[in-house]
Protein backbone atom coordinates (compact mmCIF):
# COMPACT_ATOMS: atom_id res chain seq x y z
CA UNK A 1 0.00 0.00 0.00
CA UNK A 2 1.37 3.80 -0.52
CA UNK A 3 1.49 6.02 2.31
CA UNK A 4 -0.64 8.76 3.08
CA UNK A 5 -0.21 12.39 1.30
CA UNK A 6 -0.57 15.71 3.27
CA UNK A 7 -2.82 18.08 2.24
CA UNK A 8 -1.36 21.29 1.12
CA UNK A 9 -3.45 23.05 4.45
CA UNK A 10 -1.93 19.75 6.59
CA UNK A 11 1.33 21.25 4.86
CA UNK A 12 1.53 24.52 5.84
CA UNK A 13 0.06 23.27 9.49
CA UNK A 14 3.14 21.12 10.71
CA UNK A 15 6.00 23.98 8.72
CA UNK A 16 4.02 26.42 11.01
CA UNK A 17 4.59 24.02 13.64
CA UNK A 18 8.28 23.42 12.64
CA UNK A 19 9.01 27.24 13.16
CA UNK A 20 6.69 27.88 16.47
CA UNK A 21 8.85 24.69 17.98
CA UNK A 22 12.41 25.93 16.52
CA UNK A 23 11.13 29.52 17.91
CA UNK A 24 10.35 28.35 21.66
CA UNK A 25 13.80 26.13 21.44
CA UNK A 26 15.83 29.39 20.66
CA UNK A 27 14.82 31.44 22.85
CA UNK A 28 17.21 32.93 25.72
CA UNK A 29 16.55 31.24 29.00
CA UNK A 30 17.64 32.53 32.32
CA UNK A 31 19.04 29.60 33.33
CA UNK A 32 21.00 28.94 30.30
CA UNK A 33 25.12 29.08 30.62
CA UNK A 34 27.11 30.66 28.21
CA UNK A 35 29.26 27.34 26.30
CA UNK A 36 32.36 27.44 24.11
CA UNK A 37 31.94 27.22 20.80
CA UNK A 38 34.15 23.61 20.49
CA UNK A 39 32.71 21.27 23.00
CA UNK A 40 34.83 18.13 21.97
CA UNK A 41 35.95 16.27 25.28
CA UNK A 42 33.68 18.46 27.14
CA UNK A 43 31.24 16.63 29.99
CA UNK A 44 27.77 18.11 30.52
CA UNK A 45 25.43 17.73 33.13
CA UNK A 46 21.31 18.62 32.61
CA UNK A 47 20.21 22.04 32.04
CA UNK A 48 21.05 24.52 29.13
CA UNK A 49 23.70 25.72 27.33
CA UNK A 50 23.84 28.53 24.38
CA UNK A 51 26.87 29.41 22.23
CA UNK A 52 26.89 32.76 21.17
CA UNK A 53 27.56 31.95 17.82
CA UNK A 54 28.33 28.10 16.49
CA UNK A 55 29.18 24.91 18.53
CA UNK A 56 31.46 22.20 16.67
CA UNK A 57 33.32 18.85 17.96
CA UNK A 58 37.09 18.62 16.24
CA UNK A 59 37.93 15.44 14.32
CA UNK A 60 37.77 12.14 16.77
CA UNK A 61 36.58 13.87 19.96
CA UNK A 62 33.60 12.80 22.21
CA UNK A 63 31.18 14.64 24.42
CA UNK A 64 29.44 12.85 27.48
CA UNK A 65 26.09 13.64 29.09
CA UNK A 66 25.75 12.72 32.00
CA UNK A 67 22.34 12.83 33.31
CA UNK A 68 23.56 12.89 37.41
CA UNK A 69 21.05 9.83 37.72
CA UNK A 70 18.43 12.72 37.32
CA UNK A 71 14.78 11.00 37.02
CA UNK A 72 14.28 13.10 33.51
CA UNK A 73 17.31 14.95 32.74
CA UNK A 74 17.00 17.35 29.89
CA UNK A 75 20.09 18.45 28.06
CA UNK A 76 19.19 21.82 25.71
CA UNK A 77 22.40 23.01 23.36
CA UNK A 78 21.42 26.65 21.38
CA UNK A 79 23.66 28.16 19.07
CA UNK A 80 23.18 31.40 17.51
CA UNK A 81 24.30 30.05 14.20
CA UNK A 82 25.23 26.06 13.45
CA UNK A 83 26.36 22.96 15.24
CA UNK A 84 29.71 21.20 13.20
CA UNK A 85 30.52 17.52 14.01
CA UNK A 86 33.88 16.77 12.30
CA UNK A 87 34.42 13.39 11.15
CA UNK A 88 34.50 10.31 13.78
CA UNK A 89 32.55 12.33 16.86
CA UNK A 90 30.40 10.84 19.19
CA UNK A 91 28.06 11.82 22.42
CA UNK A 92 28.26 9.57 24.98
CA UNK A 93 24.65 9.30 27.21
CA UNK A 94 25.32 8.05 31.10
CA UNK A 95 23.87 8.07 34.32
CA UNK A 96 20.10 8.18 33.04
CA UNK A 97 20.74 10.79 29.74
CA UNK A 98 18.65 9.33 27.19
CA UNK A 99 18.57 10.82 23.28
CA UNK A 100 14.88 11.58 24.03
CA UNK A 101 15.82 14.69 26.21
CA UNK A 102 18.65 16.12 24.38
CA UNK A 103 17.85 18.80 21.71
CA UNK A 104 20.21 20.95 19.62
CA UNK A 105 18.38 24.52 18.77
CA UNK A 106 20.18 25.74 15.85
CA UNK A 107 19.80 29.43 14.12
CA UNK A 108 20.30 28.03 10.98
CA UNK A 109 22.50 24.87 10.11
CA UNK A 110 23.46 21.20 11.49
CA UNK A 111 26.26 19.57 9.95
CA UNK A 112 26.92 15.79 10.88
CA UNK A 113 30.44 14.64 9.85
CA UNK A 114 31.18 11.00 8.41
CA UNK A 115 31.10 8.59 11.17
CA UNK A 116 30.31 11.06 13.32
CA UNK A 117 27.01 9.76 15.86
CA UNK A 118 24.28 12.38 17.75
CA UNK A 119 21.94 11.47 19.74
CA UNK A 120 18.99 13.80 20.40
CA UNK A 121 16.63 15.94 18.02
CA UNK A 122 17.70 18.58 15.57
CA UNK A 123 15.97 21.91 15.32
CA UNK A 124 17.78 24.12 12.39
CA UNK A 125 16.34 27.62 11.30
CA UNK A 126 17.52 26.31 7.89
CA UNK A 127 19.72 23.09 6.70
CA UNK A 128 20.71 19.46 8.37
CA UNK A 129 23.58 17.66 6.02
CA UNK A 130 24.50 14.46 6.86
CA UNK A 131 28.04 13.01 6.32
CA UNK A 132 28.79 9.40 5.29
CA UNK A 133 27.27 7.09 7.47
CA UNK A 134 26.55 9.95 10.30
CA UNK A 135 23.86 9.05 12.96
CA UNK A 136 20.94 11.05 14.48
CA UNK A 137 19.46 9.54 17.02
CA UNK A 138 16.61 11.37 17.40
CA UNK A 139 14.79 13.63 14.66
CA UNK A 140 15.62 16.11 12.51
CA UNK A 141 13.71 19.18 11.57
CA UNK A 142 14.85 21.55 9.15
CA UNK A 143 13.14 24.59 7.77
CA UNK A 144 14.24 24.51 4.27
CA UNK A 145 16.69 21.00 3.64
CA UNK A 146 17.68 17.70 4.61
CA UNK A 147 20.92 16.27 2.82
CA UNK A 148 22.26 12.75 2.71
Amino acid sequence: GGGAVASAAESAEFAASVVAAHDAAMAVRSDGHEMAIEIGGETFTPGTYRSGSAINFASGTVVTLDGRNQANPVFLFQAVSTLVTAANTAVILQNGATAENVLWALGTAATLGANSVLPGSILAGSAITFGANSELLGCALAQTTISF
